[in-house]
């Protein structure tokens, strides 16, 4: 099982970019997005792709560490 954490990177969002060649990749990978440009519109997006979790930056790091082993539990769970 693995994870993947990427950021928004900016207002252009590649970060979901890199979400999508993962899942094509890695279907069962755990998807976690940060950003520092919170917006309703790239929340919107976060759930159209999937993406296990969306945090904004500074993310509390305990909370991160949390839905990261949370999600990955989840997916064993479906294997």
């Amino acid at each position: 099982m693995s994870c993947c954490q990427t950021s928004t990177l900016g207002e252009d969002g590649n970060g979901f970019t890199v979400i999508r060649a993962m899942r094509k990749a890695h279907p069962n990978c755990v998807a976690i997005l940060l950003t520092g440009y919170p917006a309703f519109e790239t929340a919107v997006q976060a759930i159209e792709d999937e993406v296990d979790g969306y945090m904004v930056k500074p993310a509390d790091i305990n909370s991160l560490v949390s839905t990261i082993e949370r999600k990955l539990r989840t997916r064993q769970g479906r294997s």
